[in-house]
């Protein structure tokens, strides 16, 4: 079976069909690991600092003025 690395810069919608459609498997590219890790510490020193950060520390649309405690924050990131 024909496997897609995903490398967070060359998916096309093509590729995004023929995984859409069971035709293939895909893979995560190292350095597209590195960089979603990267960014999980981005918003974890968000959350811990207590930024206000849009849809991670606040509600999102009409609620964005919402704080949200930081106990519920992983909620809403799930």
């Amino acid at each position: 079976m024909k496997k897609i690395i995903v490398d967070g810069e060359s998916l096309t919608l093509d590729q995004i069909a023929q995984v859409a459609t069971g035709g293939v498997k895909i893979a995560v590219s190292s350095s597209a690991k590195n960089k979603v890790q990267k960014s999980r510490r981005v918003i974890e020193a968000a959350i811990r600092d207590k930024k206000i950060v849009y849809g991670v520390t606040t509600g999102f649309g009409a609620l964005s003025n919402v704080i949200i405690s930081r106990a519920k924050c992983r909620q809403l990131q799930q």
